[in-house]
This record gives C-alpha cells, sequence and structure tokens, in this order.
C-alpha cells in the first residue's frame, strides 16, 4: 500500500496509526524509520509499544530494502516505511554534486517490488510505503506536481491513499490539529475513488472511534 501525503502532512502520526492498530492485534510489526523524527514520548501517546516494534534506521536505500525482505522471509506482518523520499540510494553518496543519477531510485525499487511480491504474497504482509510529493519545474500544463520513485510505486501498489490537509480543528482559539481527506486513488482489494475526512488531533493521532470503521467504508 502507498500513503502518499503533501508536504506539511503528518506522515508520522499516520504511521504510528497503522502501527497501533496492527499491534492489537498481536502480530509482529516493523518500522523502517528514514526522516529521524521518531519520538519515543509521541508515539506512546497514540498507543504505540515501542518494545515490541522493530524499529530499523538504514543508512541507504539498499540497506532498507536488504532489511525489509530479510523481515518479510522472518513472517513480520506489517513493515511501514517512513518515508520513501527520506530514502537515497548508495550510489547518490558516492558520486559528485550534480552528476547524473536520473534512474537509480526508481530502478531500485523496481527490482526491490518484483523481489517483495511473492513474500507479501505468501506471508500476508503488508507493506506501507509512506511517499512525498516533489514540484517538477517547467511544468505549464497539467499537474506539476510527481511523487518520489516516479510511476514504479504507483504500479506496484495494490491500494493508493491520498492524504490531504483540509482545515484546522481549534479548541478554545488554540489549533489542536487537522482535518484530513483521505482520498482513494487506487485499489485493487475494493472500489476506488472514495473519500473520507477524519480529525487527526496533535499527539493523539486518529483518535475518532469510528475512524477505522470509516476508512474501512471507503476502502472495502
Amino acid at each position: 500500500m502507498i500513503r502518499r501525503p503533501p508536504r506539511s502532512t503528518p506522515s508520522n502520526s499516520s504511521a504510528a496509526s497503522d502501527v497501533y492498530k496492527r499491534q492489537a492485534l498481536y502480530l509482529p510489526v516493523a518500522l523502517v524509520q528514514a526522516e529521524d523524527a521518531l519520538l519515543a514520548e509521541y508515539v506512546s501517546a497514540i498507543g504505540v509499544d515501542l518494545d515490541d516494534v522493530i524499529v530499523i534506521e538504514p543508512a541507504f536505500l539498499d540497506q532498507a530494502l536488504d532489511d525489509i525482505e530479510e523481515l518479510l522471509k522472518n513472517d513480520v506482518r506489517l513493515i511501514v516505511v517512513d518515508s520513501v523520499a527520506a530514502l537515497a540510494p548508495r550510489v547518490e553518496t558516492e558520486i559528485d554534486f550534480g552528476d547524473n543519477n536520473l534512474y537509480v531510485l526508481p530502478r531500485l525499487w523496481d527490482e526491490a517490488q518484483r523481489r517483495f511480491s511473492p513474500l507479501l504474497r505468501q506471508s500476508q504482509a503488508a507493506l506501507v510505503l509512506i511517499n512525498q510529493e516533489r514540484n517538477q519545474p517547467g511544468i505549464l500544463f497539467g499537474n506539476p506536481l510527481r511523487p518520489i520513485a516516479w510511476d514504479v510505486l504507483r504500479y506496484w501498489a495494490s491500494l493508493r491513499l491520498y492524504l490531504q490537509r483540509i482545515k484546522a480543528v481549534r479548541r478554545n482559539g488554540s489549533i489542536v490539529g487537522n482535518v484530513m481527506r483521505i482520498a482513494v486513488k487506487k485499489n485493487r482489494l475494493g472500489v476506488p475513488f472514495r473519500e473520507v475526512e477524519l480529525p487527526l488531533l496533535f499527539g493523539k493521532g486518529f483518535v475518532e472511534e469510528r475512524t477505522s470503521a470509516k476508512i474501512g467504508q471507503v476502502v472495502s
């Protein structure tokens, strides 16, 4: 599954909510944290027990892909990658600034997805990739925003969600969260092109009791 939030969207809260839901089912969970933004106090407030989560902080994309493959072979049922945009291929650190490495990132992800697909199918595991968009300069017509790794991850995804901040949630004049619109852009498991709006509170995540039911209705 690909979750693609635009800039300023709380992807950390989204990843922690995924881990919390799967922990409630007593299934092994892993978090590939590449943004160095994991705060133990914050994810604990959402309900995540970090003692039962395999946390991996890879230095390069190549290392992260090897770790994900090993986790799938060891029957980890949920792997959350936060985020695709923060994982750089090893070759990018070995070349000079300005050198052409345009197709390295999508090629690595394409090769990885071909290797992950049979493992995901055999283990019935879920791989959640949190991606971001970048503005493509020089685009005069159409949408100038393009996801990282181009359309490779778009092709392999069984479920693709787009998260967008709609408005702020205010209490007593202070902003305490955001209302998020979750749009289903691709769905091999059900009906696509549905939307739902949910409040996400700072420090608490998606706290509405009907959140799981609403998302279930959208993606089913």
